[in-house]
């Protein structure tokens, strides 16, 4: 077991050194596209009920990931009165009051079953990895949802709830299933990403997301600083993108946020085009 622990760090350290810790994603045609939205305690205010469903709407994307949804319901009718009743909610059973969710279109993806996982529950406000289980055409597709330890002083913590999914993240990567684990991983500094590479190198996952420039806006007294909190490993290769004032703004650390902090979300959506 030490000796598994050691190669994974060692293996993230040399990887992250060797590669950058900037990559960059190819292009291609995109048979799936899956999106991940932390959508900042929905609803935090009235005006989220309706630029949030908006900003899922100009993604098509049939299956986005969801963190922060503290009113599942009232999130589930916002989202059907904007883009239709064919939107449907799985939500995970355990956790605080912010709910990981998946959100599908039921016209292009049918939910086969959902379950959480427990294992990343290890401090008092932890919550579970949440998988909900999809056929799309001919297609089964896996989405684990995550929500990990926020702070930068908590990378320790996080490093530990990597370690107890590690058995299933890679027995999801050997599934021959398409299998995804994405969501909010705050990721906040190259240790993490040091992780994150690490996973990757250990379970043969595809780090979709290692590209991006930003997925999150930090509003402190006296500037914005960008980060990149969001993120997606899987099974089949594919691109990554970032949505929202990621796409419009840009990523670089200004005086202030732009107004999408404020209107909708401290995140922007992120989406991933499965090959």
């Amino acid at each position: 077991m030490k000796l598994r622990s050691i190669l994974l760090v060692v293996l993230a350290t040399v990887g992250v050194v060797a590669l950058g810790v900037n990559g960059c994603d190819s292009n291609g045609d995109a048979a799936l596209r899956v999106g991940t939205f932390n959508v900042e305690n929905y609803p935090k205010h009235e005006r989220q009920r309706t630029t949030v469903p908006q900003a899922i709407g100009k993604l098509d994307t049939p299956i986005i990931a969801l963190q922060e949804v503290v009113d599942v319901r009232r999130f589930e009718r916002d989202v059907q009165a904007e883009l239709g009743n064919q939107w449907a909610l799985a939500v995970s059973s355990q956790g605080p009051s912010q709910k990981l969710a998946v959100l599908y279109d039921s016209t292009r993806a049918k939910l086969i079953s959902t379950h959480d996982y427990p294992e990343p529950i290890l401090h008092p406000s932890g919550r579970p990895a949440f998988e909900a289980r999809f056929e799309v055409d001919d297609r089964t597709v896996r989405v684990m949802v995550l929500h990990l330890k926020s702070g930068g002083k908590f990378y320790a913590l996080r490093a530990a709830q990597w370690w107890a999914l590690l058995p299933i993240i890679e027995r999801g990567m050997e599934s021959g299933e398409e299998f995804m684990v994405l969501g909010d991983f705050n990721a906040t500094g190259w240790a993490d990403r040091a992780t994150l590479f690490g996973i990757s190198l250990w379970t043969g996952a595809k780090w979709l997301s290692r590209g991006i420039e930003c997925s999150h806006y930090w509003s402190r007294a006296d500037e914005c600083v960008t980060t990149t909190l969001d993120h997606a490993l899987a099974s089949h290769a594919g691109t990554a993108k970032a949505y929202g004032a990621c796409e419009t703004v840009g990523c670089a650390n200004t005086d202030r946020c732009p107004t999408w902090v404020d209107e909708v979300s401290d995140h922007c959506p992120v989406v991933f085009d499965l090959d």
